[in-house]
Parts: structure tokens; C-alpha cells; sequence
């Protein structure tokens, strides 16, 4: 639902939060928490929510938060909703153009020099339970 994440500093918290109404959130989504705690919220995130938000991260950056490593640093910039849907579109405009640029890797074995040097299976299964003595 989100990652959460450590922060240096005083926890965020504003008076009055427990008042705070649920509204619509979306994946992106920086939630501060009770604890004032940072969590962003990520596509299995919930519908609505009534923790303070203090931003949303572009859906284009949101594989980037899910894959950082743990001890990875990361740093948030504000931008106007005209550089937002910029580096959106761009973002759409490349990952539109990756079939384009994807081709099926086969070789004609008749071309191969040495086709028994190539690794051509990985591994070796068996159909029995090896403590199958009916074999």
C-alpha cells in the first residue's frame, strides 16, 4: 500500500490533524502519519485517507521510489504543474516508443560457428520424485 520512510529532523505534525477529513487520495501520495512518519502511497494504496498530505510523487518516478534500496537517500523537488506534466508526458513518450525498439533475439543455428558453446539449456529437470523408487 506504501513505503514507508525514515526522515531526519522533528516528525511532521500540525495541531488539529485528528480533525482532518477523509478525502480522495491517490497513488504518489505523501502521507504524514499520527507519528509524523512519511509514507508514499503506492497503486495498492487505499481510496480515501485522512492523514496530512504534503505532496505527491508523478506516477513516472513512482518505480524509482519502489525499487530504492533501503539505505538509498532520497530527495523530493517541488515543481509547478507545468513542469509535472512535462516530465509526465515525456516520460509516456518514451515507454509508448519501447515496442518500436524491441526485437526477438533468435540466431539461425545453420549461422552459429559453434552452437555447442552456447548455453542453450539451463537446466535439467526430472518427471519422478527422486524418492520415486517405481521409476
Amino acid at each position: 500500500m506504501g513505503i514507508k520512510l525514515d526522515f531526519e529532523g522533528a516528525p511532521f505534525q500540525i495541531s488539529n490533524q485528528l480533525k482532518i477529513l477523509s478525502e480522495i487520495i491517490v497513488p504518489g501520495d505523501i502521507q504524514m502519519t499520527g507519528d509524523g512518519r512519511p509514507f508514499v502511497l503506492m497503486p495498492e494504496c487505499q481510496s480515501t485517507g485522512g492523514y496530512p498530505r504534503i505532496g505527491t510523487v508523478l506516477p513516472s518516478d513512482l518505480p524509482k521510489i519502489a525499487q530504492a534500496s533501503l539505505d538509498a537517500t532520497i530527495t523530493f523537488k517541488f515543481l509547478s504543474i507545468e513542469q509535472a506534466l512535462e516530465y509526465q508526458n515525456q516520460y509516456t513518450e518514451r515507454v509508448s516508443q519501447l515496442s518500436d525498439r524491441l526485437h526477438p533475439l533468435l540466431q539461425d543455428p545453420y549461422k552459429m560457428k559453434n552452437l555447442l558453446s552456447f548455453q542453450l539449456i539451463g537446466g535439467v529437470v526430472s518427471a519422478f520424485d527422486a524418492g520415486d523408487t517405481n521409476q
